[in-house]
């Protein structure tokens, strides 16, 4: 089965209907919890994604019960990893390879 890290941009984008990317974003949270392919999340965007939601300009915001709330319901399949040094090297190397900028 194929696996894949997600990080908190897409996740963001995955959990608000508004926001400009959604659907694309959405539609790969779907493939984890149809169990089509192997969510992974890194610990760290666990906590960023949390700080994120709550912090999102919207009206009415997310509130910390909400923001625990979904991502119990859209994480419960992802297989939480710690990453190390490497792994984090490894990413923007493979970013940079990609010739990606951050956050796209």
């Amino acid at each position: 089965m194929t696996r894949v890290l997600f990080d908190t941009s897409v996740l963001v984008a995955a959990m608000l209907e508004e926001h400009p990317h959604h659907s694309e974003c959405f539609a790969w949270l779907q493939r984890v919890i149809s169990e089509e392919i192997e969510g992974l999340i890194s610990i760290h965007s666990i906590a960023e994604l949390y700080s994120v939601l709550t912090r999102f300009p919207r009206s009415p915001r997310i509130n910390p019960g909400l923001a625990q709330q979904l991502l119990r319901q859209n994480l419960n399949k992802f297989e939480k990893v710690a990453l190390t040094v490497e792994d984090y090297e490894a990413t923007v190397a493979k970013i940079r390879w990609f010739n990606r900028a951050g956050g796209t």
